[in-house]
């Protein structure tokens, strides 16, 4: 489907007649017979800065826009330098920045000798930033330097030397957005409990992350907001708000709820909305059941990880309980049960003896078991005397 309006506009540094010569020649490049490049004359350019913006509109009525800054010379030994790419680059701030170069010389240079230099301003001022990359014409900035919600141009400067005192010089310029991160909400312990709570039980959603910063920094303490509710997810009283069986403030990372409270024939689900003051968030619920006094406790110590599916990894858990048990862990894809081989036991039998302590089950699974990109969930169980099971 053809462009419904196609838009050259040209500034340049080699006055108003030269200027409007060469943006009349590049508009009649219009949605009909607009290509991949377009040839522009020589006799159309003199020795000039130019600034050439392309602006396509679809039939949706949407539109984008493009520019380039050109610099014709005289010089020889002028490099081209282009920075590979759009000319607008959009990342998140846990986003590795890696920005490519490509010089070329006429054909008639005398130097070829090149010096690099990479600067990153924001607000006009340069951050002082320095490249990671041992080649000088890759710019390299880690994950977490560039702050989210800033826009930073980037310059890149090559200078050609020619002899001691002679020197050309060219740059090429793009921008760096870069977009709020994610919240990622998490619940310590998994996102559904059927177990015998028999003191104060505390939920925990400490492990929750604000993608702007880094997994261990202190402004993710400081950055976050917590808020705790609870609905009954029975049947009966469905809907209804539980949230008395809360001990102390619901606005921390943590709640606590009164376990000796919790009845056996209700499922209580616990919510938390973990934001941020810019209107991000992300909420996690877990449900919880009373059990009957006889039911095992099972705790599973990790309740996301992101895995490369070529590695193996490990998921933690423990089971506790007054008698003998026999604990096994299951997988489910999309809600369906799906089969998985393991370094260690899937199905285990634990004595009342080993069980009173609180004894630890982890699953190591092997690599290549899953497709990338797919999402698994883990769950332990356990039984004891082969009906009471958590």
């Amino acid at each position: 489907r053809l462009w419904s309006n196609v838009s050259w506009t040209v500034t340049s540094t080699a006055g108003n007649d030269a200027t409007l010569l060469l943006q009349t020649f590049l508009n009649t490049f219009g949605p009909k017979n607009l290509s991949s490049s377009v040839i522009v004359p020589s006799s159309l350019l003199t020795q000039a800065v130019y600034t050439i913006s392309l602006r396509l509109s679809n039939f949706f009525g949407e539109s984008s826009q493009s520019s380039a800054k050109i610099t014709v010379s005289a010089d020889k030994n002028l490099p081209s330098v282009l920075i590979v790419g759009p000319s607008s680059v959009t990342i998140l701030p846990s986003s590795v920045l890696t920005l490519y170069s490509s010089v070329k010389f006429s054909a008639c240079a005398t130097s070829k000798s090149i010096k690099y230099q990479w600067t990153v301003f924001y607000n006009g001022l340069s951050m002082g930033l320095l490249s990671t990359n041992k080649d000088p014409s890759i710019l390299t900035v880690p994950a977490y330097v560039m702050k989210s919600s800033r826009v930073y141009d980037v310059i890149l400067t090559v200078t050609s030397a020619n002899g001691v005192n002679n020197a050309s010089t060219a740059t090429a310029s793009a921008k760096v957005f870069v977009q709020n991160a994610p919240i990622t909400a998490s619940i310590s312990g998994g996102y559904s409990r059927y177990s015998r709570i028999t003191s104060n039980l505390t939920v925990d959603a400490s492990s929750s992350v604000d993608g702007n910063y880094p997994p261990s920094s202190s402004m993710q303490i400081v950055n976050l907001k917590f808020f705790w509710s609870c609905t009954v997810a029975s049947v009966n009283s469905y809907g209804s708000d539980c949230s008395s069986i809360f001990i102390g403030p619901v606005n921390g990372s943590k709640v606590v709820i009164l376990g000796p409270s919790l009845t056996l024939d209700t499922l209580y689900s616990v919510k938390v909305n973990v934001f941020t003051l810019d209107g991000r968030y992300d909420t996690k619920t877990v449900v919880i059941q009373q059990a009957p006094s006889q039911t095992p406790i099972v705790k599973i110590g990790t309740t996301l990880k992101k895995v490369n599916s070529d590695n193996q990894f490990t998921l933690n858990s423990t089971v506790k309980a007054d008698t003998a048990i026999e604990a096994q862990w299951t997988a489910t894809l999309s809600g369906k049960p799906v089969a998985f081989s393991s370094l260690s036991k899937q199905l285990s039998s634990f004595s009342a003896t080993q069980a009173q302590s609180s004894i630890a089950f982890p699953i190591a699974i092997s690599a290549g078991n899953f497709v990338p990109g797919s999402v698994i969930t883990f769950r332990i169980t356990a039984a004891v005397l082969g009906s009471v099971t958590s």
